[in-house]
């Protein structure tokens, strides 16, 4: 209001223009070199203004809990009406208007110090208000997410350490194929290259978070009991922390290791187990940690490519597996699952079909019946 008095009495005494000149001046300047500092809180006041204009629309629907949400928008809805409005683009002539009002008058920081007192004597207030406008608000989003599905369904949790579900799906995959769950044991999962492993072991991971955070599986029914779940998937090496694929897998397996050790009834899955190194090594190393799952009687599900370790633990674990066709030339994946080890290879053949040169595939058929009687 000072500029505005000093200019008003300026037309009648032009001593005042030199403190209106000054107090300009002096406006314009701390307006520059203020607001970027308080930047960080004009947005979160602006989104909060944004928050209680948009629960006002919320509101006009009934739903469980419109009672409580009406409640604390009650108490809020005249702390930040409006927001704070500050426009420094000056490149045109309405923004160069409004950012001098703004600066001269410093219409943006006396309404902050308003937003601002009111903000802080009425923090219980608006922490009720984003309680019941974030549940509000949590819950359309999960409906939203229901909705694209063909179905879904409602977790049921007990007191067994199993995972049971019926024709359970991966949420990513378009054109999905469901397969049942029956997890209250060790499992190996074996199967051809690109058969559906991965993304089966994914689905029931994916699930099993779900169920326990947004109450909703992708399945038909979903059963287990409440428990962390740890993976050692889509490992990675890392120049940085300089570690290797191997390294990086170990210690992925590692804090399995460790989880089993503390006592914790978690659900474990990983994918293909210690591809990082040699046969020999990896099925040996594979084998000891499978016995070690076994008798800490944790729930592992374990994808692998080593047929050798169905024969190997087969005392050990429930032994499942996924198969394909060959069509007319062409292999063809069902992504069924089936009871069993795998007893099919399709690495060779997927050579042949990719188009790689003959005399390659028919070395590396040669060199796969060497290899077997060796």
């Amino acid at each position: 209001m000072i500029p505005l008095i000093l200019l008003i009495t300026s037309v009648f005494n032009s001593i005042f223009l030199f403190p209106l000149i000054f107090i300009v001046v002096f406006n314009f300047i701390y307006t520059k070199t203020n607001m970027d500092k308080k930047s960080g809180d004009i947005r979160s006041i602006n989104y909060f203004a944004s928050a209680i204009n948009t629960c006002n629309k919320v509101l006009k629907f009934n739903f469980n809990g419109n009672g409580r949400l009406q409640e604390s928008y009650n108490k809020v809805k005249t702390l930040a009406k409006g927001g704070i409005y500050f426009d420094n683009d000056i490149t045109s002539e309405f923004g160069a208007l409004t950012y001098t009002i703004n600066s001269v008058f410093m219409l943006p920081f006396i309404r902050y110090a308003k937003i601002m007192k009111n903000i802080e004597n009425h923090k219980s207030d608006i922490y009720n208000f984003w309680y019941e406008f974030g549940n509000i608000e949590a819950s359309i989003a999960i409906l939203s997410l229901r909705k694209i599905y063909p179905y879904y369904s409602i977790p049921e949790f007990d007191d067994n350490y199993r995972i049971n579900a019926q024709e359970i799906f991966h949420p990513l995959i378009e054109n999905f194929v469901s397969n049942d769950v029956d997890f209250n044991q060790n499992i190996l999962l074996t199967g051809s290259n690109a058969s559906g492993k991965s993304t089966y072991v994914k689905s029931i991971a994916i699930s099993a978070i779900l169920a326990q955070s947004i109450n909703t599986a992708f399945a038909k029914s979903f059963v287990m009991k409440k428990g962390n779940v740890l993976t050692s998937m889509a490992i990675k090496d890392s120049i940085i922390d300089g570690d290797s694929y191997f390294i990086a897998e170990i210690k992925s397996l590692k804090r399995i290791i460790e989880d089993i050790k503390s006592g914790n009834k978690s659900y474990y899955f990983i994918d293909e187990i210690l591809r990082g190194t040699n046969t020999l090594e990896r099925i040996s190393a594979s084998s000891s940690i499978i016995d070690y799952l076994d008798k800490h009687k944790s729930l592992s599900f374990i994808a692998t490519h080593d047929l050798e370790l169905t024969k190997m633990m087969e005392d050990k674990v429930r032994n499942i597996h996924f198969k394909e066709d060959i069509i007319d030339n062409k292999v063809v994946f069902t992504y069924k699952l089936q009871e069993g080890p795998s007893n099919t290879r399709n690495a060779i053949k997927l050579l042949e079909v990719m188009g790689f040169p003959e005399d390659i595939v028919e070395m590396a058929n040669k060199n796969a019946k060497e290899f077997v009687n060796i």
